[in-house]
């Protein structure tokens, strides 16, 4: 039968999804109807191989980056934007150019080597075995999955001990700068009992003569 079409069924797709076991593992997480891979540094968490400062500490440098090298942050769904002018154009070019300074900072502080891994883990979310292949391509698969995981994990602790310095010495300044500001005031409210009192025994000398 020459004239009659030919019929095509279409099957559906299966479900390529992971299976139940490795879905419940720390790899997978759900993500509306479907499930997603977690970043590398969500599984280092989750697996507790770093701890909620070490992770919180990496999450602030990767958004530091992308503010510097990308110009942009992202933030909450309820974030609402200020308006005193912090987000103007200029404003945040000078913004995105201090974070580029502090990026700087840390990098001097932790090596190019820790920040390169820091690059490759929380900006391109490559796999511990992709960073292994780059680092030491000579060795079997699974001893570059673990170098790669054991030198990430080094990069990020060096990370958060050099930030929590940052923080002391902030804070520190902070406290020092509060200090001479309350010296000063002492100082002026001084200075201005002391006029007061002038003022007023040039007005009782006055009133005698």
């Amino acid at each position: 039968m020459a004239g009659q079409k030919r019929r095509v069924v279409i099957r559906q797709a299966d479900d390529m999804g992971p299976t139940p076991e490795r879905a419940g593992k720390s790899d997978f997480r759900p993500a509306g109807g479907a499930v997603r891979k977690n970043p590398p540094i969500d599984r280092l968490v989750t697996s507790g191989q770093i701890n909620a400062v070490q992770y919180n500490d990496a999450l602030r440098w990767r958004q530091e980056f992308e503010k510097a090298y990308a110009g942009y942050v992202d933030h909450a769904s309820d974030y609402v934007s200020p308006e005193d002018g912090r987000h103007d154009p200029m404003t945040w070019r000078i913004m995105c150019m201090d974070s580029g300074v502090w990026l700087g900072e840390i990098r001097d502080k932790i090596g190019k080597r820790s920040d390169a891994l820091l690059v490759w883990l929380l900006i391109g979310e490559m796999s511990f075995v992709d960073i292994g292949k780059k680092l030491r391509p000579e060795l079997a698969g699974w001893r570059q999955k673990e170098r790669a995981n054991a030198l990430c994990i080094s990069a990020i602790e060096r990370l958060s001990e050099v930030m929590c310095e940052m923080r002391e010495r902030s804070a520190k300044a902070k406290r020092e700068k509060s200090e001479h500001e309350e010296r000063m005031e002492r100082w002026r409210a001084a200075h201005a009992d002391r006029k007061r009192l002038q003022s007023i025994n040039e007005h009782e000398i006055s009133c005698v003569v």
